[in-house]
């Protein structure tokens, strides 16, 4: 998780020009996504990162944002929602939704929106 000052709008144009001129938007974006993956490792929650972001943690340099987590979790969905509202309830985030996509074939997916206050308007 990132303390407040590393999302703010200064922050942000300071981060974007040391890796090369990179979109704002999608910075902030992958920085709110590792803290939701944060808050996710501090719920306690038993999962796997896996995906584009997860990649992040593993590459010596940054060669591409990735603005959402995917993981895998066995827990029942009663489980999965509590933690999810609770998260969408903890600083930085202001709210959650979940997207339903309308997937019915395996294996089910839910994917949920994590809202915040972004210091750059987008």
């Amino acid at each position: 998780m990132f303390p407040a000052e590393h999302l703010s709008a200064e922050a942000l144009n300071q981060r974007a020009k040391a890796l090369g001129g990179c979109n704002q938007d999608i910075l902030e974006r992958s920085l709110y996504a590792l803290t939701l993956l944060g808050h996710l490792v501090d719920s306690g929650l038993p999962f796997v990162f896996k995906g584009g972001t997860s990649l992040l943690l593993h590459l010596p340099q940054v060669r591409r944002l990735s603005i959402d987590v995917d993981i895998v979790c066995g827990e029942k969905p009663e489980a999965v929602n509590e933690v999810v509202a609770r998260i969408g309830q903890q600083a930085p985030f202001t709210r959650v939704e979940e997207d339903d996509r309308q997937h019915r074939d395996l294996p089910q997916r839910r994917h949920f929106k994590f809202f915040y206050r972004s210091a750059i308007g987008s």
